[in-house]
This record gives structure tokens, C-alpha cells and sequence, in this order.
């Protein structure tokens, strides 16, 4: 007997129909409507292309929404006049204009004629350029699709310039959507946000808890030789139980016995208290050099 499905809703942003279940709400809201932009550093042109059509959907879908940035305020009452539209959703939205080359349509557009004029007659004809006025979707779209076979066709200037432009538009198109950037430390101790403050102080946004920042941490610790735990657990601040219980988690391991003291090295149980901190400066450390 086959299990019947389930009844699908229109999602009030884009309206495409849902399964109305917790786990495809969730899959919906999180690929369609992100809360947060990916690392743009690590998505491909066609990725940004698909990207920049999301975003500006998403804003043409909260055009006029009250609460945009999840603040509080009273409900429109009866015939009360239509809430504003910003400049900066009017420049997304408006139409490409040479006489406006910085305008966000006029820049993908841009980045379109570079391509083409870069790619061969027989990538031409695979590829025919979309009719009519230039629109979000199918400009970015277009692009997107073509970008396999034009990439080796362009020199590396005008690749890096397109990859730029595209970065760039998707941060604009994000902050007319109010799709921001995620939190790039956390607080081991709350949770909350930290900021980096004054010497290299990282500070949490309840304004309670103060850790060391990532150049503290790197040099201070990332060469420093074994210690004991309870020499590690004071200047680390963490309980002597949790090292002992990341150890039998087999999260981390002692490099030595002496006696009854157990030797860690440090960088791996800082690695456990700040694991964002230390997964930025990895992905630093990885990036080619010149």
C-alpha cells in the first residue's frame, strides 16, 4: 500500500507549492530563501548567477514588507499609505542603461557582452543570447549556462573581472534582500557573537565574556610546546573534565605521559574551544601564496 503524499501550501514569498511537512518547509526556506549569503569566495559564476536570481526574487517578493529586517512595529490600518520603496531597491530593480554603467543590471549585463564577445561563432550558435530587454532571470540565467564553454575562451583579466562583478552584485542584491553575512565567531561560552575589539580582545555581543582574538590565540599558542592539564585548563579556561571528556571522545590525544599527567598540546584544545577561530586561520594558512 503506497503511502499517500502529502498536501503541499503555497509559500508566501515565491509561491511555489510545498509538501506541507516540517522537514521540506525547512528545505525550502533554506535553499530558497537563505537567511544568510554562502562564502562567495568558494561559488563558481554559474553558482553566483543562480545566486543573484534568488536574491533579487527575494526582494521583488518583500517589496513593500513591513518588517523586512524581522523588527517590531504595528500593522497598517485601514487605507494608510503604501510603505516606501528605498533608493537601493529601485537601483537593483531598474533596467540596464548605458548611460548608468555602474547600475547593477547595466554590470550583468556587462558581464554578458564581455563573455560573448570572447567566445566562438560555434559557442555563439549553442548559446543564443535571450530576447528582448535584459531581465534578472534570464540574463543571469544565460550567463550562468554559457560560462562552461566560454571560460577558456577568455583571457584571464576579463575572468577575473566578470568573477569580481559577480561577487560584487551578489552582495548588493543581499543587502537590498537583507540576506546577511553569517557570524563569523561565536562565543564558546554563550553562543552569542563575538567582535573583535581593542588589542586583539574578542568580545561577545551580551558584553559578558572576553576571549583572546586570532592573532592572541595563533601567537601565543600555535607553536607553544605540551602542558599539563591543569595548567592548560587554567590558562584556557576550560574545565579539566571537558579535556577529559574530549579525550575520551576521542577528540583530542596527550603526545605524552609523565608520570600521572597527561601532556596535550595546546593548538588542538584550542582548536576545540574556538573552532571557528582556528578554521579561519587554516583556510588562510591554505590560500596560494602571490
Amino acid at each position: 500500500m503506497s503511502t499517500p503524499e502529502p498536501p503541499r501550501r503555497a509559500c508566501a514569498l515565491c509561491l511555489e507549492q510545498v509538501p506541507h511537512t516540517p522537514e521540506a518547509v525547512v528545505l525550502h526556506a533554506t535553499e530558497r530563501h537563505p537567511a544568510y549569503l554562502p562564502d562567495l569566495g568558494k561559488l563558481t559564476v554559474p553558482a553566483m548567477c543562480e545566486l543573484i536570481v534568488r536574491l533579487v526574487g527575494e526582494v521583488r517578493a518583500t517589496l513593500r514588507a513591513p518588517n523586512p529586517s524581522g523588527e517590531s512595529g504595528r500593522a497598517a490600518k485601514g487605507d494608510a499609505a503604501p510603505l516606501p520603496i528605498s533608493a537601493a531597491v529601485l537601483d537593483l530593480l531598474a533596467p540596464a542603461d548605458g548611460d548608468n554603467p555602474g547600475r547593477p543590471m547595466s554590470l550583468l549585463v556587462e558581464c554578458s557582452r564581455v563573455a560573448w564577445e570572447a567566445i566562438d561563432h560555434v559557442t555563439r550558435c549553442a548559446h543564443p543570447q535571450p530576447d528582448g530587454e535584459a531581465q534578472w532571470s534570464t540574463e543571469a540565467r544565460w550567463l550562468g549556462a554559457l560560462w562552461p564553454d566560454a571560460v577558456a575562451q577568455l583571457d584571464v583579466a576579463e575572468v577575473g573581472w566578470i568573477e569580481d562583478t559577480l561577487r560584487d552584485l551578489c552582495r548588493k542584491a543581499g543587502a537590498v534582500a537583507r540576506v546577511g553575512t553569517p557570524t563569523r565567531y561565536l562565543c564558546p561560552d554563550c553562543g552569542d557573537a563575538m567582535h573583535l575589539g581593542e588589542g586583539d580582545w574578542m568580545v561577545c555581543e551580551s558584553g559578558v565574556h572576553m576571549h583572546p582574538g586570532p592573532g592572541r590565540l595563533e601567537t601565543e599558542w600555535r607553536r607553544k610546546g605540551p602542558m599539563g592539564t591543569q595548567a592548560l585548563a587554567a590558562k584556557l579556561r576550560i574545565p579539566e573534565g571537558t579535556i577529559r571528556r574530549w579525550h575520551h571522545e576521542r577528540k583530542i590525544a596527550p603526545v605524552r605521559q609523565e608520570g600521572r599527567t597527561w601532556l596535550w598540546l595546546p593548538w588542538d584544545l584550542v582548536a576545540l574551544r574556538y573552532p571557528d577561530i582556528v578554521a579561519a586561520i587554516d583556510d588562510r594558512d591554505a590560500q596560494p601564496v602571490g
